[in-house]
């Protein structure tokens, strides 16, 4: 990397250590299985991975947290687990990541989210998830707001942002109740959204989708970036 560009990651790592965000969204563990493709399975044609280390990575809203802190800022993270071995996997990795608070729900009827990346000579060959789509519980809704209220009050970041996945924790029916909390606490609020919520996030500061997602948003074939304010307008 050039000096230069050093130097510039360096003075927003400054900027960036004087703000407290907030992060509340779908969190996971990033696995990855790497190995070297050995032969071909006598059983069907697919490649036989020899396994050669496997290691987990906080994942979703949870990698947006970490990285977040390694750029210097304060943060705050919200999410949920289900009641299993992985949730205890997750929560040491959200420890190690350093962030300042964390309060990670739990939902004993859903598993914790988990995204297995099998890996061959830096190729993925497969993807394994375990997860559930299914909104949460109203109670669950109502400990969320209540702890995202307590953070408000106590510690209240400059910035929310509500990271989604489509797995279940951020849903259409207390979208808008996060979103209300934030204005009434003045709290700027981004938004990195997925197709089955896109248009929930009315009162949202920052809308950021990726080109894919706002093009599948988009009600008439897209031939090109030439399109994009149109693309802005849906």
């Amino acid at each position: 990397m050039a000096k230069a560009h050093i130097k510039e990651i360096e003075i927003l790592k400054q900027d960036l250590s004087s703000l407290h965000i907030a992060v509340i969204g779908d969190v996971m563990i990033d696995r990855y299985i790497n190995g070297t493709a050995h032969r071909i399975s006598p059983e069907a044609p697919v490649p036989i991975i020899l396994q050669k280390q496997i290691f987990d990575k906080p994942g979703g809203a949870s990698n947006v947290a970490a990285n977040l802190k390694s750029m210097g800022c304060k943060v705050s993270l919200i999410g949920l687990a289900g009641k299993d071995e992985n949730a205890a996997i997750l929560e040491k990795l959200l420890q190690n990541s350093a962030c300042d608070w964390i309060y990670l729900l739990t939902d004993p009827g859903r598993p914790t989210t988990l995204k297995t990346r099998v890996m061959a000579e830096g190729h993925q060959i497969t993807r394994i998830d375990v997860e559930s789509e299914e909104p949460v519980s109203s109670s669950i809704q109502g400990q969320a707001l209540l702890k995202l209220e307590e953070l408000f009050t106590a510690d209240k970041p400059e910035v929310l942002i509500l990271q989604d996945y489509n797995k279940g924790l951020l849903h259409q029916e207390w979208i808008g109740k996060i979103l209300h909390l934030a204005k009434k606490y003045g709290v700027k609020t981004a938004v990195d959204p997925k197709k089955k919520n896109f248009f929930e996030f009315h009162l949202v500061d920052l809308f950021k989708p990726n080109l894919k997602e706002a093009v599948q948003q988009y009600p008439y074939p897209f031939k090109g970036l030439n399109q994009l304010p149109e693309l802005l307008t849906i």
